[in-house]
């Protein structure tokens, strides 16, 4: 018998609300019905030997990687997110120890937080780091020629045997030892039947289960003496020639392919020079935006404009100067026709969400984004939340904006993730209106994701006369529709 207490179950709860519910996936309404409830259903859960639990099926999410090829997320239902978060973070510290030191300076993605109350240390500072070591190991004059590469499909291809091998070795107690084989045998087993191995991609937990294999990979490259500098399963190794750097990957390639049935991904494994890698995979969009917001505040400071007098003013400007320069970056990014770099598009617009923007600015950018959702897939996540901040007042406009966004859905596709999170602007404000052209969408739908946050957002703008979802958890019902 294998039951959380609730103080495990707690803990979960926490990092689940600090890291967010999945990643690339809005959070579910069912999660806040759940923390409106969770000292009952804190008390169901602990009461559940996992041993004979069996969890309900996720949603399948189909998402756009890039504009060439897709992957496939997985939503998992409330109960079954707090509960496989629970056995990782039982395991997080035993996971920690037996990874390369940091000190190393080689691994870089997800290291454990010394918080019982999260998953893993803060992501933007550990990648900041992550890319100043690459730009230091590619300044030396011994490392001529970079190869880069990463794993295809890898979270989904994680061999589980192989996983549960590695999670039960690293685990340090006996509970601990039971923790790592409910989480494959209870959870990536049922969860993944659509693949056969694996585990979920989308939960934050599964971030730090998938650093135990490749910590596998680490370990087998260090006693090749290879230099390596790694960010998830996105490796960068550095040598002095062409050859060597070949050697590296094709060795890595036959060892992963026998050891864990895994593959490089071929469309991603290049080998460069310094001077490209540098050019290519290392640019530094913040920097370009900064130094032209420097020669601004240059310009201002340097005028008859008094900054003591007028602090507030002066931000103000300088929001607008930000905006113009994010706005002429995002145009320039969508203008190439023949390859859209996305990198520049995501960063822009997540930038945007930051400042304040005019009235103005705001409806030139809606413009733009109107004009190119069906360029901007891969990057929907960031748009669609920029897009809730940009609802315009006037009700013919917004009336309009509404129906090209919810038009743009039979346009895309089959890329559920683009539908899912176009529909939770609407979730989200019922102000948008639209119920016809929602109750439209959920009737056309072939996917159980479409159709679970259409039926929500016809939900939100029709204040619950059709179509209603989890209406059993609201009324404090024993089960939950998913």
């Amino acid at each position: 018998m294998f039951r959380l207490t609730a103080k495990e179950l707690d803990r979960a709860k926490h990092a689940i609300e600090y890291h967010g519910y999945s990643t690339m996936l809005p959070d579910p309404v069912e999660w806040q019905d759940l923390k409106d409830r969770w000292e009952t259903i804190r008390d169901e859960l602990r009461h559940i030997n996992l041993e004979h639990y069996r969890p309900r099926p996720p949603i399948l999410v189909t998402a756009a990687k890039d504009d060439k090829s897709t992957r496939v997320l997985h939503l998992l239902h409330p109960h079954n997110m707090l509960l496989y978060t629970s056995l990782t973070l039982l395991l997080k510290d035993d996971i920690e120890a037996s990874r390369i030191p940091t000190v190393d300076k080689r691994v870089y993605s997800y290291r454990a937080s010394p918080d019982d109350n999260r998953l893993y240390q803060t992501t933007q500072n550990l990648h900041f780091n992550y890319i100043q070591r690459l730009k230091y190991k590619v300044a030396r004059k011994k490392n001529t020629f970079v190869g880069v590469t990463d794993i295809a499909n890898f979270y989904t291809s994680i061999p589980q045997s192989n996983l549960l091998k590695l999670l039960v070795n690293v685990a340090s107690t006996k509970r601990n030892k039971k923790a790592a084989r409910l989480l494959v045998s209870t959870f990536a087993k049922p969860l993944m039947t659509h693949y056969g191995e694996g585990i979920p991609t989308g939960p934050y937990a599964s971030r730090l289960i998938a650093e135990v294999l490749l910590n596998d990979i680490d370990r087998h490259l260090t006693s090749m003496d290879v230099d390596f500098v790694r960010w998830v399963d996105d490796f960068n190794f550095f040598t002095h020639s062409f050859t060597a750097t070949q050697r590296v990957i094709l060795e890595l390639s036959g060892w992963l392919y026998k050891e864990h049935d895994l593959s490089l991904q071929s469309a991603k494994t290049r080998i460069l020079d310094a001077k490209a890698y540098s050019k290519e995979l290392l640019l530094d969009l913040e920097d370009i935006l900064s130094d032209k917001a420097e020669i601004f505040s240059l310009l201002v400071t340097g005028s008859d404009y008094d900054v003591e007098d007028d602090v507030d003013g002066v931000d103000d400007i300088m929001d607008d100067v930000h905006a113009m320069e994010l706005l002429e970056m995002l145009v320039d990014a969508l203008v190439e026709r023949e390859r859209v770099d996305y990198r520049i598009i995501d960063f822009t617009v997540r930038r945007l969400r930051r400042i304040n923007l005019d009235r103005i600015v705001a409806e030139e950018i809606l413009n733009v984004l109107i004009e190119n959702l069906e360029r901007l897939v891969p990057v929907i996540e960031s748009v669609a939340r920029l897009m809730s901040h940009l609802r315009p007042r006037d009700k013919d406009r917004r009336k309009h904006v509404a129906r090209r966004l919810l038009g743009s859905i039979d346009d895309i596709g089959a890329i559920d993730h683009y539908a899912v999170w176009i529909l939770t602007i609407f979730v989200r404000d019922q102000r948008w209106g639209c119920v016809n052209e929602l109750i439209d969408v959920f009737r056309r739908a072939e996917s159980n994701a479409i159709k679970h946050y259409a039926a929500l957002a016809v939900d939100k703008a029709g204040h619950g006369e059709s179509l209603q979802v989890s209406s059993d958890s609201r009324k404090g019902g024993p089960e939950w529709r998913w």
